[in-house]
């Protein structure tokens, strides 16, 4: 069996979540749950991190209320927790699939753009093309970026 304990992050004190962290970290639970999700305040990042900064590694985080949005389950996660508690689960996985989606397209824009760069350096019509294009060239690192002027955030 697991054992989960849920406390009320969002109406307590810093100290007093450190002290339920010292308190049901040597107590051997499973989980420690950041809201019911009937509490004034549910998760917040702030308090995602006390937990994962005062409880045992072996101890799960399940961060829970008020997370509606892929961003919102993405902070907690990346502040430590391990599970998410909502009820917006559709809205946060079309949110994970859209941010995936940017991701492919400027992946394949970068593709692109290493192309467009071999072919500058092999024919110089290319040049030519890619200068009456009116494509920007911002150098970053030891890349070139190539972006055109109407396509900096073509992606909604």
């Amino acid at each position: 069996k697991k054992i989960k304990v849920i406390i009320e992050s969002g109406v307590l004190t810093d100290d007093e979540i450190i002290k339920c962290c010292d308190i049901y970290g040597v107590a051997g639970i499973d989980y420690l749950k950041t809201s019911t999700g009937y509490a004034e305040k549910g998760a917040s990042v702030e308090a995602v991190q006390l937990f994962r900064k005062h409880l045992p590694e072996a101890v799960q985080i399940k961060a829970s209320g008020g997370i509606r949005d892929y961003a919102t389950a993405k902070q907690m996660i990346d502040a430590g927790a391990t599970r998410i508690g909502c009820s917006a689960g559709v809205a946060i996985v079309t949110g994970a699939q859209m941010e995936s989606t940017k991701l492919d397209y400027y992946l394949e824009q970068i593709e692109k753009t290493r192309n467009d760069v071999e072919m500058m350096k092999t024919n110089p019509a290319w040049k030519e093309k890619i200068a009456r294009e009116q494509y920007l060239m911002k150098r970053d690192n030891e890349d070139l970026y190539l972006i055109k002027e109407n396509d900096k955030d073509p992606v909604q």
